[in-house]
């Protein structure tokens, strides 16, 4: 009987940690406004020992409004610059929509406390056009290509209301295909304080 009193006051203590650990986010954005980057460098020799080398490398401001609570919705533009030997790309621009949800919880330690994680979809309208197909095999043309972006982020607080968003974005064209990408973002928030 001791062994089960003593296992269930272990527990209570535990439930009560995790309790006071996770706790209710504590400030909710109003207005974001950031600057997303990524990008793909590779180099190397083909199988003639010809030198090759391919860039990608993209910028994405955008700015996002929160008329609910922890869900917000905005817009995007793209650039992204390409150097290739072996591809004869242009470079490519879009246009899209974003919405963000920011999930209401927080960590209850003060390195940890201003740390956000959220989810977003964001739907954007280009103009790539591949004209080689060695590296993304039937991508359509001049924006008809719609390009779908899923994606899980951390924003984590430098100086006030400045973060650092790193994310994993999951692309799929609506005709082609898709791939994973890492970005970073610096943004600045607009906070509402409870």
């Amino acid at each position: 009987m001791k062994l089960i009193f003593v296992f269930l006051l272990l527990i209570s203590f535990s439930l009560t940690a995790f309790g006071q650990f996770i706790v209710k986010k504590i400030d909710e954005p109003k207005f974001i406004v950031g600057v997303h980057s990524a990008g793909v460098i590779a180099f190397g020799k083909d199988t003639l020992e010809n030198n090759f080398h391919e860039i990608l490398l993209e910028t994405e401001p955008y700015f996002c409004y929160f008329p609910v609570k922890n869900l917000g919705f905005g817009l995007m533009f793209n650039y992204m610059y390409t150097n290739s030997t072996f591809n004869n790309y242009k470079n490519f621009y879009s246009f899209g929509l974003l919405t963000r949800y920011y999930v209401p919880f927080q960590i209850n330690k003060p390195v940890l406390g201003k740390q956000k994680i959220y989810f977003e979809y964001n739907i954007n309208f280009t103009n790539y056009l591949f004209e080689n197909r060695y590296s993304y095999p039937v991508v359509y043309d001049k924006l008809q290509q719609i390009r779908n972006n899923f994606v899980v982020g951390l924003n984590i607080n430098l100086v006030k209301e400045f973060y650092l968003d790193f994310g994993f974005q999951y692309l799929k064209f609506v005709k082609g295909i898709g791939f994973v990408e890492p970005r970073l973002a610096l943004e600045y928030h607009f906070n509402k304080i409870e």
